[in-house]
């Protein structure tokens, strides 16, 4: 089978975007990967919903309110709360990481959408089949958990006449739904465990099949993704897009490094969304 991009090719892209993010905090970076990431979001079919955004929010407002309360680095004091001193600083640096941190759980979920286990099992390869192996079987549980946790509530509404009423009620029924999950999850390691058996897992060396083949495209996306890359990290080592929080906030955002270190990430999210075959196979996979 070929594939206009090789698993591998994605593996390194979302490497390369959720190092940068957590290695270099820079709003304009973190902006750049919120409005990426968002358009990738889009681009799976998933909707942002209300939860999702209020979730986001009281993360961020929680560990900007948290990072003063533990921390009184800083030159600008706002007030002082129980002998300590509440600072700006502080305030925004606390700000700043939970927006890193918000960016990056985001991307982290598109890389859940994006590697598939057919693709987790290409990355890991011939070296690391053991590893690929755990990976797939890990992300096909949670589904299947999910799933099963479902039926089982149903069942246990359907039995008890309708949903609990009451916090001893409902303490009662998650009780029986997690003994049921734990002896669904037993027997299905069991039943896992026998069929890998009877299939001759361990009985030998066993071989490596892989579909994928690179093509020109593949190789061409993957080069772009190095040289952006290798453009951010470079323009930061020698100083540009610099975001000083303590003593004072100060954030640059002039010069040619910035722009260029800027764009060159910029086109690092955006290089896999540039073409429409990248989006046709995702869309293909996905029907």
């Amino acid at each position: 089978m070929r594939v206009y991009l090789h698993s591998r090719t994605w593996f390194v892209y979302f490497i390369m975007v959720i190092a940068i993010l957590m290695s270099i905090r820079h709003p304009v970076l973190i902006l750049i990967g919120l409005e990426s990431g968002l358009l990738w979001w889009k681009i799976l079919g998933r909707k942002l919903r209300i939860a999702h955004i209020f979730a986001a929010l009281f993360l961020l407002g929680a560990l900007a309110v948290a990072n003063p309360l533990t921390s009184s680095n800083g030159a600008t004091i706002l007030f002082y709360l129980n002998g300590r001193a509440f600072t700006a600083e502080a305030l925004a640096y606390g700000l700043l990481f939970g927006a890193v941190l918000v960016v990056t759980l985001l991307w982290c979920v598109i890389l859940s959408e994006l590697m598939t286990t057919d693709r987790w099992l290409n990355v890991c390869g011939r070296r690391f089949r053991k590893t690929g192996l755990v990976l797939t079987m890990v992300f096909r549980f949670f589904p299947l958990f999910t799933k099963q946790w479902h039926r089982i509530r149903e069942g246990q509404e359907a039995l008890e006449g309708g949903s609990p009423v009451g916090l001893k009620a409902t303490f009662r029924m998650t009780k029986r739904e997690l003994l049921c999950m734990l002896t669904w999850s037993l027997e299905h390691g069991f039943v896992t465990a026998d069929a890998m058996l009877a299939r001759g897992y361990g009985a030998a060396k066993r071989t490596f099949f892989n579909r994928e083949t690179y093509k020109a495209a593949s190789i061409g996306v993957a080069i772009a993704l190095l040289a952006a890359f290798t453009a951010v990290i470079t323009l930061a080592i020698r100083g540009g897009m610099e975001a000083e929080i303590y003593p004072y906030v100060r954030i640059h955002m002039d010069g040619v490094m910035d722009i260029i270190g800027f764009a060159a990430f910029f086109l690092l999210c955006h290089i896999p969304m540039i073409s429409g075959k990248v989006l046709r196979e995702e869309r293909r996979m996905r029907s």
